[in-house]
């Protein structure tokens, strides 16, 4: 594939157009995003950008994420905010502080398991570059 707002940039240094059930968002001009399930979120903004877990998630419920390197130069500092961080039960890979995406080209899902709430991983990655 080629560059736009609808591909994204994996691993193996190949464009990929999203597929299987998947809403494709192109984030351009917002510096907040609350997320919604099921969504590809490429992250286009050259500020950096805050995005908002979804605050009842149920177990295998999946955002993907992907920073577009070759639009305004793939931001490093976006941050992955799980509803609650600093006091609720919700997690990213098992902790409850912001995820900041220091990688200008990353690009992977995210997975909600409540699987040993309190203490499980809540959010996590999967599929990462």
């Amino acid at each position: 594939g080629t560059p736009s707002a609808t591909t994204f940039y994996r691993g193996d240094g190949n464009w990929a157009t999203p597929t299987g059930g998947y809403t494709t968002e192109r984030v351009g001009a917002s510096t907040t995003v609350s997320a919604v399930k099921d969504y590809l979120y490429i992250l286009a903004n050259p500020l950096a950008v805050t995005i908002t877990l979804p605050a009842s998630p149920a177990d295998g419920d999946t955002i993907g994420i992907a920073n577009n390197v070759n639009t305004n130069g793939g931001q490093v500092g976006n941050k992955l905010v799980a509803p609650g961080t600093g006091g609720n039960t919700d997690k990213i890979m098992g902790d409850v502080s912001d995820l900041v995406i220091n990688n200008a080209s990353a690009a992977f899902y995210l997975v909600f398991s409540s699987a040993g709430a309190p203490t499980g991983n809540g959010w996590t990655i999967v599929g990462a570059n």
